[in-house]
């Protein structure tokens, strides 16, 4: 059995000093699709911008396997202004960009991949503004951003919110296909319906902590209570 790609141990989260979770522990299975799933304000999005790195824990240590483990973080659809006016080509660029030194140009092989990735998640959308594609194709070129740095895990915060039923499903099954090629994936949602569809494992953000189980624990008398009321 291979290394976990991440092990959170005695993890605490917050903001200046304040912790939303504490001692929180698990181990991060490479290849799984696991999803994160909590009451609103319960501390999810603050898990994975913790685990994306960020933000800093407040104490405890997140350790990966082997130590070069590349990590892409999409955040939520809002992180990006509409009043820039961005073109998808450029919001995937943002993606390499990052990387890079001050100052340094980019390099035309980031380039030609920011093209290939944007075709593949949205088709022919490079020139068009973000602002103006639907809340689906938003959602697929925030994606393509992140998988830019080509990365070993794929971080997702609420990549299905404010989109309607079928493109969520598109962008989940996408992500499926993206999962079964290899890459481990952790996504935040608010529907327990993508989780019993989707997920080989789940993270339950409730009460100021959380632990790692399996979708079967939705079936648990009392269960979905304890998440709906944090």
């Amino acid at each position: 059995m291979s290394a976990p790609i991440l092990t959170v141990s005695k993890l605490s989260v917050g903001y200046q000093q304040r912790a939303v979770l504490q001692d929180v522990s698990f181990d991060l299975e490479r290849g799984s699709y696991t999803f994160i799933l909590g009451a609103n304000g319960s501390g999810k999005s603050t898990l994975l911008k913790t685990l994306a790195g960020v933000l800093k824990p407040l104490s405890g240590n997140i350790a990966s396997a082997p130590d070069s483990v590349r990590i892409g973080y999409v955040p939520q659809r809002h992180s990006i202004d509409p009043l820039f006016l961005l073109t998808s080509l450029d919001v995937v660029l943002m993606g390499a960009a990052a990387h890079l030194a001050a100052g340094a140009p980019l390099p035309k092989s980031h380039r030609a991949r920011a093209e290939e990735l944007l075709r593949q998640a949205a088709g022919d959308v490079a020139d068009r503004e973000f602002a103006r594609l639907s809340g689906g194709q938003q959602q697929r070129v925030l994606i393509a951003r992140g998988l830019m740095t080509n990365p070993d895990l794929l971080l997702l915060d609420e990549p299905t919110a404010g989109v309607d039923a079928t493109a969520a499903i598109g962008i989940l099954e996408w992500l499926q296909e993206m999962n079964a090629s290899g890459l481990t994936i952790v996504l935040v949602t608010h529907h327990l319906s993508e989780i019993r569809r989707f997920a080989s494992s789940m993270i339950w953000v409730s009460r100021g902590g959380a632990r790692k189980g399996s979708v079967d624990e939705l079936q648990t008398p009392g269960k979905l209570e304890e998440l709906l009321l944090g």
